[in-house]
């Protein structure tokens, strides 16, 4: 998920997929764009990674997790100043 949320900023190179999460191998990315690539959600043009239509298509549904997890965790502070 954090590739396509990655991607979601625009194409990008391999290593800099790689950089920008944390802790991610050469071979998880690897393996994972291929997962990607063949279920349709990205794409590799020219030496950069890009969303296909299906990929973009997940922009709203990620967006909402993320809007989710962020009062998720805004719960869980107040809970814990509250306690």
């Amino acid at each position: 998920m954090m590739i396509i949320w990655r991607l979601l900023e625009g194409p990008k190179r391999y290593v800099d997929l790689r950089e920008s999460v944390e802790g991610l191998s050469e071979r998880v990315l690897t393996q994972a764009l291929a997962e990607l690539s063949e279920n349709g959600a990205v794409m590799r043009q020219g030496p950069k990674w890009r969303l296909t239509e299906a990929g973009e298509a997940l922009r709203p549904a990620l967006y909402e997790l993320f809007a989710w997890g962020e009062r998720m965790e805004m719960r869980a502070s107040e809970l814990a100043s509250a306690g």
